[in-house]
């Protein structure tokens, strides 16, 4: 992100911050043309509630707005929140923006999940909004289609293209890590393949496919690791634990030779104690290799599964 977007966010931010009533823990928008800037500015979606005009709003009214508002405030709910551009208005005082975020001129306590470019990616109708599990099942679902649109649009043109230049394949790239497209995982993998890469973009590669921690993407990395490529070796050890666990298949207590290598990079990216030397897997018995093979494993299974629960 560029200097002036993140400028431009931080501004806004505050203006959000400002103009946040009562205790709401979601940053509300209320000018749906500064909404708008935000999301193409940050690359997000907007999540639009539409609230009816005052004078629709009976006790019966008042009762699903109650109902959807505890439903909003869900730590679940407030979680994704981050993944969007929160925008709130009212369709008695933005009557002309209804059609242009998807609604009707019926619409009242809705949610409409829309592109910065202003695709509609997910509806949410009164009743869906009074359950936050409802709430995050959509909200996800729309973040996926605009994560999707992102790699179609913007990203695979791009790494497809063998003529791109290093600026646009470093943007795509920037936009993978940023946005988890895993979906990419295999595109990024093959750009490794080209007989002229710059050699700015391939670290930059290195580091996605490290990032991505996919199947695809670890495989790739210890491919170029064992061919004794030292910056696919440091990828390797910057991965995520999940990435990690990914290349235990590889490590074999009776391989000969064992493969040290593996052993150091899961061991070095999980943080596990008591790494033995090389030494000991070229002279130690057979008994006593399982032993450690199997601790090791344990204890990357471990360290993945806790990395799971943070960061997913």
């Amino acid at each position: 992100m560029s200097r002036a977007v993140f400028a431009l966010l931080l501004m806004f931010a505050a203006t959000a911050a400002c103009g946040q009533t009562g205790s709401d823990p979601i940053p509300w928008q209320t000018d749906p043309q500064r909404a708008v800037q935000m999301a193409q500015a940050a690359n997000l979606p907007l999540m639009v509630y539409m609230l009816p005009p005052d004078r629709e709003r009976n006790r019966d009214a008042e009762k699903i707005e109650n109902r959807q508002e505890r439903a909003l405030r869900d730590p679940a709910v407030l979680k994704l929140v981050p993944k969007f551009i929160p925008l709130r208005l009212s369709r008695g005082v933005y009557r002309e923006r209804v059609r242009e975020f998807g609604f009707t001129e019926a619409s009242g306590y809705e949610i409409r999940f829309v592109s910065p470019d202003g695709q509609v990616l997910g509806t949410m109708s009164p009743g869906d909004i009074g359950e936050a599990a409802s709430i995050v099942f959509r909200m996800e679902a729309a973040y996926d289609a605009h994560v999707k649109r992102l790699y179609a649009q913007q990203v695979k043109p791009k790494l497809d293209d063998k003529a791109a230049s290093p600026e646009d394949l470093k943007a795509a790239l920037k936009l993978v890590s940023r946005f988890n497209m895993t979906m990419a995982d295999q595109s990024v993998a093959a750009l490794l393949d080209r007989e002229r890469l710059d050699a700015g973009v391939r670290g930059t590669i290195y580091e996605t496919l490290a990032g991505l921690a996919t199947k695809n993407a670890i495989a790739k990395l210890l491919e170029r690791a064992r061919a004794n490529d030292t910056a696919a070796i440091k990828a390797l050890e910057k991965t995520t634990p999940v990435g990690a666990e990914l290349l235990l298949p590889e490590l074999k207590a009776d391989a000969e030779p064992f493969d040290y290598l593996v052993y150091r990079i899961v061991t070095k990216v999980c943080n596990v104690k008591y790494v033995k030397p090389e030494k000991f897997f070229q002279e130690g018995d057979a008994r006593r290799k399982a032993e450690e093979v199997a601790r090791v494993a344990e204890a990357v299974k471990a360290a993945a599964e806790k990395w799971k629960a943070e960061h997913e």
